[in-house]
């Protein structure tokens, strides 16, 4: 069984952002529904290989959406692609959500009680002693034993 993945962007109509820009609250829902799953799969791919990444991407997707929502009134036509910007608010949000994976502190289930498994130096020189004494006792018994 053969998994494809819709990998197009959707092309975003002109008129459409002209009318989410003129604040018309269809044209703004509209403009979203369209983008937003681009924006998802953009982030997940992004951030799934950061511990936890896969459920923040819907967060920054949310945020995505919400800065493309405040930049609306703003944005000029220079014939780029209404896409380039989306994609250019998305990759600053997931380079804040990384630099934030980078800041967080490691969740541990349990922590050790000692940091490392081996012999302390005291433990080490006593078990070196018992050894050279064992080795010695050993060196004396008769050689049929």
């Amino acid at each position: 069984m053969s998994v494809f993945y819709d990998v197009s962007v959707p092309t975003v109509d002109a008129a459409l952002v002209a009318d989410a820009q003129a604040g018309d609250q269809a044209a703004v829902n509209a403009l979203i529904s369209l983008v937003r799953p681009m924006i998802f799969r953009y982030c997940r791919g992004r951030l799934a290989s950061y511990a936890g990444g896969v459920d923040c991407a819907d967060d920054v997707a949310q945020e995505v959406c919400m800065a493309i929502y405040h930049a609306l009134p703003g944005y000029q036509d220079r014939g780029a692609p209404f896409s380039a910007l989306v994609f250019a608010i998305a990759a600053h949000k997931v380079a804040d959500a990384r630099r934030a994976f980078g800041r967080r502190p490691i969740q541990m289930e349990d922590i050790p009680e000692r940091t490392e498994p081996s012999l302390t130096p005291e433990q080490q020189a006593l078990a070196e002693a018992n050894f050279r004494l064992a080795a010695g006792l050993i060196d004396r018994l008769p050689a049929r034993m």
